[in-house]
């Protein structure tokens, strides 16, 4: 199964967001790199991928920068594979 979707903020694409998975999760792990067991960058047209993905629990959480507000933008939602499938799953985050 694959996931991808779209970093935005307020609609706004974030490029090059970093967006952490954890695995077997559905709240979110911590905040530190070392919390989740995988990363990806999204593009520059805040596309994600993340590929070869088993059924099950994931927490997904996207890290960026949003340079019309100068600030760090982010935030996590829960995934679940129920079997072998594409989802699109859009990543909204925000400010602090």
């Amino acid at each position: 199964s694959s996931v991808s979707g779209t970093v935005a903020h307020h609609g706004e694409v974030i490029s090059n967001a970093l967006v952490y998975i954890k695995f077997g999760a559905t709240e979110l792990p911590g905040t530190n790199a070392s919390d989740f067991d995988a990363s990806v960058m999204a593009n520059t047209q805040g596309v994600y991928l993340v590929e070869n993905l088993q059924s099950g629990n994931y927490y997904f959480y996207g890290v960026g920068y949003d340079s019309t507000i100068s600030q760090v933008v982010k935030g996590g939602i829960k995934v679940t594979i129920d079997k072998d499938e594409d989802l699109t799953v859009p990543l909204a985050v925000t400010e602090d």
